[in-house]
């Protein structure tokens, strides 16, 4: 199902390759950034938005710093579905093979309103699918955002630092 979905993911490459290259020229324009700046963009946050954004932006060969409060990942999940349009957004970070295999299927829900009648029903659409990947899926957060530390430790250019200042290890 990954597969089906190439198409979009280089509609989804593309627009972070010239969002890279506007953030390099405006970057290169900045004279006192440029001449300090070890990295071109700091990200205030590792939890699933940051981690996602760092590794974006570093598949864009960008400089990465990200500072995080806690040195560990939750380990509870707050979040437990996601929506075929995040899963391209795994995808575009390199990790559709994990995101593939982490999934399942979410069977809808039916929500029920004080009296016990139906309210609103949300049920799976069936295949084939628009965007290559399973409209509505479930999965574990804490796993999620464990493949993503661990996708951008593979950046050289992507350091991650807890509020006081140490490097984390296993990353960058």
């Amino acid at each position: 199902m990954a597969r089906d979905a190439d198409a979009a993911a280089r509609v989804i490459t593309a627009h972070f390759e010239r969002t890279a290259e506007l953030v390099r020229q405006v970057l290169r324009k900045s004279r006192a950034l440029s001449k300090v700046a070890k990295y071109d963009v700091a990200i205030v946050g590792y939890g699933p938005v940051g981690a996602i954004f760092a590794n974006l932006l570093a598949t864009y060969g960008l400089r990465i710093a990200v500072v995080e409060r806690a040195t560990g990942i939750y380990d509870k999940p707050r979040a437990i579905t996601l929506d075929h349009e995040a899963l391209r957004v795994f995808q575009a970070v390199g990790l559709a093979d994990f995101m593939e295999s982490a999934i399942a299927p979410h069977n809808g829900s039916h929500y029920l309103g004080v009296d016990g009648e139906v309210i609103k029903m949300f049920d799976p659409m069936p295949p084939p699918y628009p965007l290559g990947w399973i409209p509505n899926a479930t999965f574990v957060q804490p796993d999620a955002e464990q493949a993503l530390r661990d996708k951008l430790a593979g950046y050289k250019d992507a350091d991650v630092f807890s509020l006081d200042h140490r490097h984390i290890p296993g990353t960058g």
